[in-house]
């Protein structure tokens, strides 16, 4: 046999191709969701006073993506010194800079004791429910995704029980990315950012914690690919229900085919395991 002779090689059917192709959608969803967990920018500033970028993410409270140098006047007077860096900042580094509920920056009173960060000053910080919950749910769209993207491609093992597994896998993703952006859409924080009355983003400035004003932001790339991803979750959920009323015709038939095929290269019908002869 040469070494470009790809005879011993199965070439898939239709279905199981489009069953392959389904699960490369869900590939695709994965890559997007990763982006989505490790962004900023669930809500960001359109058009930033401060010529930057700024935004909050669900795992990343607050992000700038350059330094800053503080305007002098009455916009700026939460900025200590005239310098703020860009900046990455996790929940963690919000909780341990031991200030999220202090309200030596004022921070208590204009962002953590509103919106129940802190249930009093210098009490404990905690991560709202409401982001909590988008974790979660964007957590489970990506195991979820990613399961339903391995039963897919054991569809030749599998048949029709590996589909409708992974048909649910991706359903319950499609489920869990609808909740995610609706809790994003109607969480307190992310409004008042959204509103012309506006609300506060932690940063840090000057070794300190602090509240920046922010008003009239807009929703970001990271909600955007949610919203990308549900889509692409639905059309490959309807897709593998659509697919599964056929795989396992389209495997038996292949089947059957290639154990004549090998029939009528040996002259002799094939056998099974223990030996018997297996009917045609």
């Amino acid at each position: 046999m040469g070494v470009c002779d790809t005879s011993d090689y199965r070439v898939p059917g239709k279905v199981e191709g489009a069953i392959y192709g389904a699960s490369c959608c869900n590939v695709v969803a994965l890559i997007f969701f990763i982006c989505v967990i490790f962004s900023p920018f669930t809500v960001w500033s359109v058009n930033s006073a401060a010529n930057n970028r700024f935004g909050t993410g669900p795992f990343v409270p607050s992000a700038s993506r350059y330094d800053f140098l503080c305007a002098a006047g009455e916009a700026y007077v939460w900025c200590i010194g005239t310098f703020v860096p860009q900046q990455w900042n996790s929940w963690k580094d919000i909780e341990s800079s031991q200030r999220a509920c202090s309200n030596d920056t004022n921070i208590y009173t204009r962002w953590s004791g509103p919106y129940g960060f802190c249930d009093k000053i210098d009490g404990e910080f905690k991560v709202i429910p409401e982001i909590l919950a988008i974790q979660s749910f964007n957590i489970l769209a990506f195991i979820f995704l990613f399961f339903a993207t391995c039963a897919g491609c054991t569809v030749v093992a599998t048949k029709k029980t590996g589909v409708i597994v992974s048909s649910v896998l991706t359903f319950l993703a499609m489920i869990s990315c609808l909740i995610s952006f609706s809790l994003m859409t109607t969480t307190q924080w992310y409004k008042d950012l959204r509103s012309s009355q506006g609300s506060y983003l932690p940063i840090f400035t000057g070794g300190k914690l602090v509240a920046m004003p922010a008003a009239n932001w807009g929703y970001g790339p990271a909600f955007g690919l949610i919203i990308v991803v549900w889509i692409w979750t639905l059309f490959a959920f309807l897709y593998y229900v659509y697919l599964s009323r056929w795989i396992n015709e389209e495997l038996e038939a292949a089947f059957d085919k290639e154990r004549h095929d090998e029939e009528a290269e040996t002259g002799a019908p094939k056998t099974g395991e223990a030996g018997d002869v297996v009917q045609s």
